[in-house]
């Protein structure tokens, strides 16, 4: 079972390159290289599946653009809207996103070609690290409600230390604008996708920031411009909060808690040799605005943790979470580990508004037959904890 603490628990790797020669530096300058220049596309639905849930995962990317950039829907977007350089609206929307706090300056720059990102010509005009971002999809999508559509972006990124080459951080963001509009409101008429394109981006790229600051990259980028005092670290942010709630956890007959040092996770697992095949991790998150996840809803914040989730591997099944007998309504999840090697299933809790719980059923193998016969016991488990927010 200790395997899945090692599956879940994330570790930043960073650099410790030297710092620009001169003083130290009152910003840490970024340049960002941004690809803007993919087709405007329609994702149209009336049935099934939000287009939304299924833009995140990578396994049907590839199929959403080619649908997509095929059909009548998309080429009618692209007529409405013309020669439109997207450029200009990303670049205000990320350099925006890196102001929330005075001590980052974005710089952003067109990418010259699909090729990598030349650091060491950063590296020389003072740039100690490069964001590279490339949108993936761009348009409108059926995202909030069935039969309507609302416009977004889902963009790529990667972060580089220059010094050394290394990367970073990696991942991928959707956005959506929250209007949704009948499918001829929306294509036929420009002035609606140049109205909300920019609250997608501006989405997108609060998120960003709000992962890498999640994640602890921009505290240490800052101690690198000798800025680590100005910007705290996930540490402090977490130990602001540690105080807040309290937890008990219904440890079921033949189960155990494993110890893992951490205030805000807690892992439960059968004593026997199952215990290498399915384990139940509990995790207490954030609703704040320094990791971008000030959001009013329990599946509003399901939706940021799929996505960190596709971006690691997972993805979203077809068919429904099974079902459980649950004495408080959860937002269920079904996933599919990377590589196919076992599912998982998500349980999501509001507490408070700055508050969220998530149990996360892990089965490593025989999933069938694991949860068949532990059922009983994750209800148990997730009836009788207690997580309580204190005011």
């Amino acid at each position: 079972m200790r395997q899945l603490v090692r599956v879940w628990l994330w570790v930043v790797l960073l650099a410790a390159g030297p710092l620009c020669a001169g003083e130290p530096p009152d910003k840490v300058r970024i340049l960002a290289i941004v690809d803007a220049s993919t087709p405007l596309t329609v994702d149209y639905r009336t049935s099934g599946n939000l287009a939304r849930r299924l833009v995140m995962f990578g396994s049907l990317l590839d199929a959403a653009i080619q649908s997509s950039r095929d059909s009548a829907n998309s080429a009618r977007l692209r007529e409405a809207v013309g020669k439109f350089d997207r450029f200009p609206v990303v670049e205000t929307a990320l350099t925006a996103a890196f102001r929330q706090t005075p001590y980052f300056q974005a710089d952003v720059v067109k990418a010259a070609g699909s090729g990598d990102p030349d650091l060491a010509g950063a590296r020389a005009q003072g740039y100690p690290f490069v964001l590279v971002v490339h949108e993936e999809l761009a348009g409108f999508i059926t995202a909030w409600e069935m039969a309507t559509l609302s416009a977004f972006s889902r963009s790529g990124f990667e972060l580089y230390d220059a010094g050394s080459g290394q990367r970073l951080a990696k991942g991928a963001i959707v956005g959506y604008a929250s209007a949704k509009y009948p499918i001829d409101a929306a294509i036929g008429s420009a002035d609606t996708f140049l109205t909300d394109y920019p609250l997608a981006l501006e989405s997108v790229f609060r998120r960003i920031y709000g992962d890498l600051n999640k994640d602890g990259h921009l505290h240490t980028m800052a101690t690198r411009a000798g800025l680590g005092d100005k910007v705290p670290d996930l540490g402090s942010i977490l130990a602001r909060y540690e105080s807040r709630f309290k937890t008990r956890f219904k440890v079921p007959r033949g189960w155990e808690r494993v110890d893992t040092n951490r205030r805000y996770a807690a892992v439960l697992q059968p004593k026997n040799a199952d215990k290498q095949k399915f384990g139940v991790r509990v995790d207490i998150d954030l609703l704040i605005s320094e990791f971008s996840q000030d959001v009013g809803s329990v599946g509003e914040y399901a939706s940021i943790f799929l996505e960190k989730a596709a971006g690691d591997g997972f993805e979203l099944r077809a068919d429904a979470p099974p079902p459980l007998d649950l004495t408080e309504p959860h937002h269920a999840e079904w996933l599919d580990r990377p590589d196919g090697k076992g599912r998982v299933l998500l349980l999501f809790r509001q507490l408070s508004p700055e508050f969220v719980v998530i149990y996360q059923c892990v089965f490593l193998e025989e999933t069938d037959r694991m949860l068949a016969k532990y059922r009983d016991d994750i209800e148990s488990l997730v009836n009788g904890s207690r997580v309580t927010v204190v005011p």
